[in-house]
């Protein structure tokens, strides 16, 4: 399994959750966590499952310099948080791709993927960065793997 997360800056949970119930499957409310959860991907056929947080999400665990990273790319902390965890049952490369781009178009932010290497804006998810790398690219197609 592996994961991709957006920060965005100026949406709001209730917002990013009208989305969210209009588009995929609400799976739980996970409260006691402070997030929302669903199911990505046709029924039966869900390539992922994601969490919603306001903020940074109480469970998440960064490191100081990742949030400055975050907090730097964004001019300061996020106002929502959305963790995506991939399944691997499918590649799924293009689906989070898309994913990312259309939540990205939506709301102003970044993302990362699960190298968390560089903070993703819109314009830059399909191409590759400096180092060669493409957002939430396969493993065993990144450079130097």
């Amino acid at each position: 399994m592996r994961s991709f997360f957006l920060y965005l800056q100026s949406a709001t949970l209730p917002e990013v959750r009208t989305y969210f119930d209009v588009c995929f499957s609400p799976d739980k409310d996970d409260l006691a966590h402070g997030c929302l959860r669903y199911l990505i991907g046709p029924h039966g056929h869900e390539w992922a499952w994601s969490y919603l947080y306001e903020s940074f999400g109480p469970y998440q665990e960064l490191e100081p310099e990742q949030i400055d990273t975050i907090a730097t790319a964004l001019g300061g902390p996020p106002a929502v948080y959305i963790h995506v965890n991939v399944t691997g049952r499918i590649h799924a490369h293009q689906e989070t791709v898309d994913l990312a781009r259309e939540l990205l178009t939506l709301w102003p932010g970044v993302a990362f993927d699960d190298s968390f290497s560089h903070p993703w804006r819109l314009h830059e998810l399909g191409h590759p960065n400096l180092r060669g790398e493409l957002f939430f690219q396969p493993r065993y197609d990144r450079p130097g793997e």
